[in-house]
């Protein structure tokens, strides 16, 4: 046996730090689930009138056969990338089935992405901005 100390346990490696999963974002809007406005037709820009303070929910079939599935909501806008949404501007934010955020809330003058997430029906909340007059965008929303 010997007289000299032993050595000092190594510590362990960290875990590598996993993606947020599905929910984890703040819900700026509440999805009217049971009563979607419509279907969003899959990489087809449409155009929405929003006037102010008023709230619609789309649906978007992500239901590709090929997962994952990423789901994109562009506005080709791009002016507001950076800035949080204070209610001066139209915003959404994307919600699985179950009326979880998947999202970060977003000014439409930015775009929206998620994460891979499973197939299935997911929900696009739109929100006009607080006492601004009506206000027309167009989108293009797929799941790829």
């Amino acid at each position: 046996m010997s007289h000299l100390p032993l050595p000092a346990a190594s510590p362990k490696p960290s875990p590598e730090p996993k993606a947020a999963p599905l929910g984890t974002y703040p819900a700026l809007f509440t999805p009217d689930i049971a009563n979607p406005l419509q279907t969003l037709p899959n990489g087809k820009r449409f155009d929405v009138s929003i006037g102010a303070g008023e709230q619609r929910t789309y649906r978007i079939d992500a239901k590709r056969g090929d997962p994952p599935v990423f789901l994109n909501v562009i506005s080709n806008n791009l002016s507001c990338v950076a800035e949080e949404v204070d209610g001066s501007k139209p915003a959404y934010q994307l919600f699985d089935a179950k009326g979880r955020a998947i999202s970060k809330a977003k000014p439409m003058c930015a775009d929206l992405f998620t994460a891979d997430v499973e197939e299935g029906e997911y929900y696009l909340i739109i929100k006009g901005a607080n006492g601004s007059g009506e206000v027309e965008v167009s989108l293009e929303a797929w799941a790829s």
